[in-house]
């Protein structure tokens, strides 16, 4: 039995894992309660908030005929301010049916439990249609914005290709699906829906899932982090839990630093994040750095980077990554 699978049993979810190299990964949800499950991940937590009363699972989501939702996540890319994943919904009953849930939960995760996007949606005004034997799939487009995605497009497209990517989905209004009537549905039905707030945890606090996503993304990233050193970069935040920044006059959690990075990828797509730990143009250890991709032999090139797109001179200025050595003469600030 694989870890995912021991996982979404854990939680109150039975989950259809493929094996890496089909791009089918399936997913439902089954009837009963969800128990609160018990992870390691804290271990390995920075600062974390506890779980919100009623993060637990109400009810999951069982076809009209018994069966379970048969999900395969197929594409996911990025769409202005949100991180854009196509769904598809594959027959399971004779006869097709809506759902129409105030509060549908989605939740996609790799491997290792870890949550990939999380998201609420309200389908009153767009039912989603799982359908009928006969019938061909039906789409739902699904946008996870702030707070509700905690993978890149890239990093999630990968994972979908890979057949890693575990769904789990659930009305958490409790509502069931209606059934559709004789010829009411006459070819495939495509739904695009937005997340309206992250759907209830299981297991793991916001925190965990915002460092456990950071070092993911630190992880992918630093092939290409590797390539540039030696190089002056545009750098456009270094933070770690807890740090108050004045321009935003805001202190950032991991799950702030994390939606920020997410931001500036969505917008600047050759984004990247490393941690100071690895790099020895940090005086600073354990904090996590985003810059810009984009290698320039002189610092006033990355510096000119930032004052084209308008950037404020506290939130982009030239950084040299240096790997081994010291950081001495690493940065050039902005006039």
């Amino acid at each position: 039995m694989s870890v995912a699978l021991m996982v979404a049993i854990l939680a109150g979810w039975v989950a259809h894992y493929v094996p890496a190299g089909d791009t089918r990964a399936h997913a439902t949800g089954t009837a009963g309660e969800d128990p609160t499950a018990t992870t390691d991940a804290a271990a390995d937590a920075g600062p974390s908030g506890a779980a919100a009363p009623g993060d637990a699972a109400t009810t999951s989501f069982v076809t009209s005929c018994g069966k379970l939702l048969d999900v395969v996540p197929t594409r996911a890319v990025a769409h202005d301010t949100a991180v854009q994943v196509t769904l598809e919904l594959h027959p399971v009953c004779p006869t097709g049916e809506w759902i129409e849930s105030r509060a549908f939960h989605v939740v996609l995760s790799d491997a290792t439990g870890a949550e990939l996007a999380s998201g609420s949606f309200d389908l009153t005004d767009q039912p989603v249609l799982s359908p009928g034997f006969g019938d061909p799939a039906s789409e739902v487009v699904a946008r996870f914005g702030r707070g509700t995605a905690w993978a890149s497009p890239d990093a999630l497209a990968a994972a979908i290709a890979d057949g890693t990517v575990v769904v789990a989905c659930e009305a958490g209004d409790g509502m069931t699906g209606t059934p559709v009537p004789a010829g009411d549905v006459t070819g495939a039905v495509r739904r695009t829906v937005e997340a309206s707030a992250p759907a209830p945890a299981a297991g793991r606090s916001r925190e965990e899932t915002a460092l456990a996503a950071l070092r993911r993304q630190a992880r992918v990233d630093d092939p290409s982090v590797s390539l540039l050193e030696g190089a002056w970069v545009p750098q456009l935040s270094s933070k770690r839990s807890g740090t108050y920044d004045h321009h935003d006059a805001h202190a950032y959690s991991l799950a702030d630093i994390y939606q920020q990075f997410l931001s500036l990828r969505l917008r600047f797509p050759n984004v990247r994040l490393l941690n100071s730990s690895d790099w020895g143009s940090y005086t600073l250890r354990g904090y996590w750095v985003v810059i810009a991709g984009v290698p320039y032999t002189r610092p006033n090139q990355p510096n000119g980077w930032c004052s084209v797109r308008r950037i404020p001179p506290s939130q982009c200025f030239a950084k040299r990554l240096v790997r081994y050595g010291n950081p001495d003469g690493a940065t050039r600030h902005r006039a």
